[in-house]
């Protein structure tokens, strides 16, 4: 894989949705909410239904809490992330991985 900060895209979320749509490897996610344990829930997939559940990271109230030097979690089918209430938003940052 080529040097992370060469390949690193950034994606900004307000509300539930897909922040990215083909294989990728995630290194930072940064959640800014408003009510401590307000969180988010990160699937593998193009939706909460079909995807499989990776992770659900929370931060305490109001601040930005930064998941970063994440070492990489590969994320097959794309990344979709639901936005519970109280949180003001969250930011990936991602590597896409080539395609065949």
């Amino acid at each position: 894989m080529e040097n992370q900060l060469e390949c690193r895209a950034w994606e900004r979320l307000t509300a539930s949705g897909q922040v990215y749509m083909h294989p990728c490897v995630l290194f930072d996610l940064l959640l800014t909410v408003n009510v401590a344990g307000a969180s988010v829930q990160v699937y593998d997939g193009q939706d909460a239904t079909a995807g499989t559940l990776v992770a659900t990271f929370k931060a305490a109230a109001n601040r930005t809490t930064v998941f970063n030097g994440i070492q990489g979690i590969p994320f097959y089918k794309g990344i979709y992330v639901t936005v519970n209430d109280d949180v003001d938003e969250v930011c990936f940052g991602y590597c896409p991985l080539a395609s065949d």
